[in-house]
């Protein structure tokens, strides 16, 4: 195969035996961009032959190695290859569970000025504030890093200061991804004192780290001077509506933002009131995430009215909230007159009828584009918790299918968006 550019191998158990034998293809091979090897069991043997092979290697540019027992004793090979190989530009080692070996060789790449790493993935690898440490030292002397994943990785405030050193230094990193981390409400002060002066950053996820209202309180202050920031995730964060209103206020002036991920954060009816303001004033913001916040019929009622007067707004989702059919009605006829079409998760409220939204009332406000819907949503099973979701895409009608839980989360909000999420559902 002379012409093959990527090669994907996830999930087919090649471990140490078939690591070697790509090891010798590779050697030799002049034209694969990308290989994917994500969970093989390739273990602390098979990295070493792919290193070997690898410190030779002048075309591979992306190499995924995630979520294969890769343990510290690997940690030599990684930073020989990453001392040698001149090609590679993004690296995954997600969920390689020893921190100070995938960090340790990370750094060590991002050290070397002859290698041109711009995206590397650490994510779940329990790097701790002594791994962010390792990696933070490297960082002060990368002038390639571009974007940075630590999500999952027990990352405390210390660990959020040191970050926040390198953000008020860094000239090209525009995306940091920190979710799921113990950042709390003092990490948040140490980020958002870096954040406003930083004019580089265009993506942060900072959801599931305990910010709460105080720590979204400093951050507010660092968007209300921010106008490069594109994507914002602040979900898990409880920061309810005390919180969401600081927000609100401060990205009224972020004329920049076009995504912005609330979830979870138990906001309620006062908290979507807050946010109407934000959804009149933004002419950027397309994607909004309000999943899981006890909303229900008054702040739906709310949301509907900032909609009416909202022209931008292309994603939208209330997915298990507290809506029932007559707030459900008032969004359909808002949106029955939008101006553009736009996608609205509504799967899990609190629906008692399914012909509040069902497909012969949407026929004129989706015209000629798809509606997908549960095979239940207009059919014989009613419950008080009826699946209700509309998924408009510019397809003919006829073609309309049913399109089950997983699929429709998939195309609500696409695979490989910051801010996807799919539901538990077991």
């Amino acid at each position: 195969m002379k012409t093959l550019q990527k090669l994907d191998l996830r999930e087919n158990t090649i471990g140490s035996l078939g690591a070697r034998y790509l090891a010798d293809a590779l050697r030799e091979n002049t034209v694969l961009i990308t290989l994917i090897l994500r969970d093989n069991t390739i273990s602390d043997a098979g990295l070493e032959h792919l290193a070997n092979a690898l410190n030779t290697n002048k075309t591979l540019n992306v190499l995924d190695l995630s979520w294969n027992n890769i343990k510290t004793s690997s940690r030599r090979h990684l930073t020989n290859m990453f001392q040698c190989n001149q090609s590679l530009t993004t690296v995954d080692l997600t969920g390689n569970g020893q921190g100070d070996c995938a960090v340790i060789g990370i750094a060590t790449g991002i050290r070397n000025n002859k290698v041109n790493l711009t995206t590397v993935n650490l994510r779940c690898n329990r790097l701790g504030d002594e791994g962010t440490e390792i990696l933070c030292q490297a960082l002060q002397l990368n002038c390639s890093i571009v974007t940075l994943d630590l999500r999952s990785n027990e990352i405390t405030e210390n660990g959020a200061e040191l970050l926040a050193k390198i953000l008020r230094r860094n000239a090209t990193l525009t995306t940091l991804l920190m979710g799921n981390n113990k950042v709390g409400g003092n990490g948040a002060k140490y980020l958002a004192n870096a954040l406003h002066n930083n004019t580089i950053l265009n993506i942060l996820d900072l959801s599931g780290n305990n910010i709460g209202p105080i720590g979204i309180g400093h951050l507010s202050l660092a968007f209300c001077s921010n106008m490069i920031l594109i994507k914002l995730d602040l979900s898990s964060n409880e920061i309810g509506n005390e919180g969401v209103q600081l927000l609100a206020n401060a990205l009224k002036q972020t004329m920049s933002l076009q995504t912005l991920d609330l979830g979870i954060n138990n906001i309620g009816d006062e908290g979507a009131k807050c946010l109407t303001d934000l959804l009149k004033n933004q002419t950027k913001l397309q994607v909004l995430d309000l999943r899981s916040n006890r909303i229900a019929d008054r702040g739906a009622e709310f949301l509907a009215n900032a909609l009416n007067q909202n022209r931008t707004l292309k994603r939208l989702s209330l997915w298990q909230n507290e809506i029932t059919d007559h707030g459900a009605q008032r969004l359909m006829n808002i949106l029955r007159y939008y101006h553009q079409p736009i996608m609205l998760n509504m799967y899990e409220n609190r629906l008692e009828r399914t012909n509040v939204v069902r497909r012969e009332q949407m026929h004129h406000l989706i015209r000629n584009r798809e509606l997908f819907e549960e095979s239940n949503f207009v059919g014989l099973s009613i419950s008080r918790r009826t699946t209700s979701r509309m998924f408009a895409d510019r397809l003919q009608i006829q073609n309309t299918q049913s399109m089950n839980e997983e699929d429709f989360w998939l195309g609500l909000y696409g695979t490989n968006e910051l801010f996807s999420r799919r539901p538990d559902w077991s």
